[in-house]
C-alpha cells in the first residue's frame, strides 16, 4: 500500500509541475519519489515473500527486477533533469 501510495503523490505532483512549471520543488520531488517507488514495491514484495513462507524453513529469497521498475526510474531521473534543467533556463 505504501509504494502505492508514494507513486500515486509523484504523479499528483508531477501534475502540478506540468501546470505549473515554475514551481520547481514538485518537479523534484515528484522526481524522488517515482525513483524511490521501485525500491519500496521491492521492499514490500520481500516482506509479503517473508510473510507468505514464514511457515517453511530455508526458503529462498528472490528480488525481481523488471522493465517497469526500471522505467519509474528512468522516468524519475527524467524529470529530476527536466526540473533542473527548467530551473537553470529560467535563472
Amino acid at each position: 500500500m505504501f509504494p502505492n501510495t508514494a507513486l500515486a503523490i509523484g504523479f499528483i505532483l508531477l501534475a502540478n509541475f506540468i501546470s505549473k512549471p515554475s514551481s520547481y520543488v514538485l518537479g523534484k520531488v515528484a522526481g524522488i519519489l517515482l525513483l524511490l517507488y521501485p525500491i519500496l514495491l521491492t521492499v514490500s514484495e520481500v516482506f509479503i515473500g517473508l510473510t507468505l513462507s514464514q511457515h517453511v524453513q530455508n526458503t529462498p529469497i528472490g528480488l525481481e527486477i523488471s522493465a517497469q521498475k526500471l522505467f519509474y526510474i528512468v522516468f524519475g531521473l527524467v524529470i529530476l533533469g527536466i526540473s533542473n534543467s527548467q530551473k537553470k533556463h529560467n535563472e
